[in-house]
């Protein structure tokens, strides 16, 4: 708001008073707007990171099962690979996809969801009619390194673990 009151001082003053709250206005909304798209990136970034992950696994269990091993070295811990390791012979499947190998539909419609925390729902099909493969993989990206930390037993793949699956968007569908 500007007075002008016969060009004295006076207007000067409301002139600088209401820039100075104009200006701040502006800078809080630029610093929410900044803060927002910080927590969005980072936010979507673990998602995409595990996507990327699981994309360059199957991809490797296609064609070379070897390179998962150093895949799992470079994003998981020596204690997780060996839980995956003793649930893959248990159960004669791969424990990271949940399966003994993997086809180019199921890369395809792979997706990650968040389930909440540092919990992700990885989910492929494969086929269209068939029913999705879920994965609960609790991961983190720390200085733009993925960092799986665990990776949900086959048993608890089942509705054996509700409290895991609670909170996950009812919109979550494969294609």
């Amino acid at each position: 708001m500007i007075i002008l009151y016969g060009g004295s001082e006076l207007s000067m003053c409301f002139i600088s008073v209401s820039s100075g709250i104009m200006n701040m206005r502006v800078f809080r909304t630029l610093l929410v707007g900044m803060f927002s798209l910080c927590t969005f990136y980072s936010y979507g970034q673990c998602e995409a990171k595990i996507k990327e992950f699981y994309v360059q696994y199957m991809r490797n269990a296609e064609n070379n099962e070897e390179s998962n091993v150093e895949l799992l070295k470079a994003h998981a811990s020596p204690e997780l690979i060996e839980k995956l390791n003793v649930y893959t012979q248990k159960y004669d499947v791969d424990a990271v996809i949940h399966a003994q190998d993997v086809c180019q539909y199921g890369i395809k419609s792979l997706i990650v969801c968040p389930i909440r925390d540092d919990w992700y729902l990885v989910k492929y099909k494969w086929s269209p009619e068939t029913d999705p493969i879920k994965i609960p993989v609790r991961a983190v990206v720390t200085d733009g390194k993925l960092l799986i930390l665990d990776i949900s037993p086959i048993e608890s793949e089942s509705d054996s673990s509700p409290e895991m699956m609670q909170g996950i968007r009812s919109d979550f569908q494969l294609q």
